[in-house]
């Protein structure tokens, strides 16, 4: 929503449109970020056999309007090292990086131990 609101304020404004879409997601991963925290925190189930380091979590123990998907990408980018997101945060605000939200929770993935394949 944050994104699709900073796109139409970007038509609105013109030349600028890339900078306003990159502050917009810089804002988006920020606060998902803080939600994973708050969600890792709060929404706790034990760990099923065989799978120490991966924890699921049951629909009906999220609140109502955090999908199971966005519960996993907000605790993926907590759990990722704060000096990478710092990173890619810089890296976008710098327009070196695309500002692409798919490729960052990827890259994520990747760097937090219980999430690589």
């Amino acid at each position: 929503m944050l994104v699709d609101t900073a796109k139409t304020w970007a038509r609105v404004v013109g030349p600028a449109k890339g900078s306003v879409i990159r502050e917009a997601i810089v804002a988006r991963l920020v606060l998902e970020r803080r939600l994973g925290q708050l969600l890792a925190d709060t929404v706790k189930r034990p760990q099923p056999k065989g799978r120490a380091n991966i924890q699921l979590i049951a629909d009906e123990m999220l609140p109502e309007w955090i999908s199971y998907n966005v519960s996993s990408a907000a605790q993926t980018l907590a759990k990722a090292p704060k000096r990478w997101f710092d990173k890619v945060i810089a890296a976008i605000k710098d327009e070196k990086r695309r500002p692409n939200m798919r490729e960052v929770y990827l890259e994520a993935r990747r760097m937090v131990p219980c999430c690589r394949a």
